[in-house]
């Protein structure tokens, strides 16, 4: 697990990201999140931060649950992203051609 600051311009205030996060599964049930959770939770409460975000996937309904578990909500927003691997876009952004489509 990994961490990284936001400075959220429109609040005017920094988050701690968790990134990165997983339990092996034969270390699940050993209270590692819960311990690395409180260690990164005292620190962003340190530096005077907002909050702690992560991104969590759809499917993973068992994480979703522990997330939950430790007072994390889901809020109403919803993460764009273009990616360049994909076949779904050139990854090229042509002002012209963007012009065209939305008249």
């Amino acid at each position: 697990m990994g961490t990284t600051v936001e400075f959220n311009l429109p609040k005017n205030a920094y988050y701690t990201w968790l990134q990165n996060v997983y339990i092996l599964k034969e270390f699940r049930g050993l209270k590692l999140f819960s311990r690395m959770f409180k260690f990164v939770q005292e620190k962003a409460r340190k530096m005077a931060h907002k909050g702690i975000k992560l991104y969590v996937e759809k499917a993973t309904k068992n994480s979703r649950q522990i997330y939950l578990h430790y007072g994390f909500n889901f809020p109403k927003v919803e993460i764009i992203e273009i990616d360049f691997t994909s076949n779904q876009s050139n990854g090229i952004f042509s002002p012209e051609a963007d012009e065209e489509k939305v008249r």
